[in-house]
């Protein structure tokens, strides 16, 4: 799944396309964690911060709720060894182990 950037923390973006590995609704409002292929982390957009430009999601996708009261569609290599966790919390060098480990797994 792929989203143009509309804005980020309130800041126009002019239309980067990031691609989305996890999904989860807080509120009513869709989140997605995503990435573009120059960042070294996930960041988090908003349905009003971005707009879905392929909707698609592969089979690789899988609802789960790690950590969260809330349903979250989250890409299976983030699963694996609590990566999903260590990626927020462990900056690039992590987030550089989730891009080896999606190359590894295409």
């Amino acid at each position: 799944m792929k989203i143009k950037i509309l804005k980020y923390k309130g800041t126009p973006c002019y239309g980067r396309i990031a691609d989305v590995y996890v999904i989860y609704w807080v509120d009513g409002r869709v989140h997605y964690m995503a990435a573009t292929e120059f960042d070294d982390d996930l960041d988090i957009y908003t349905d009003e911060d971005s707009q879905i430009t392929d909707p698609y999601l592969s089979n690789r996708f899988l609802v789960t709720s790690i950590g969260s009261k809330h349903p979250m569609i989250t890409h299976e290599a983030l699963l694996q060894d609590n990566l999903l966790e260590r990626v927020i919390e462990g900056g690039p060098d992590e987030f550089k182990r989730f891009k080896e480990r999606l190359l590894n797994t295409k």
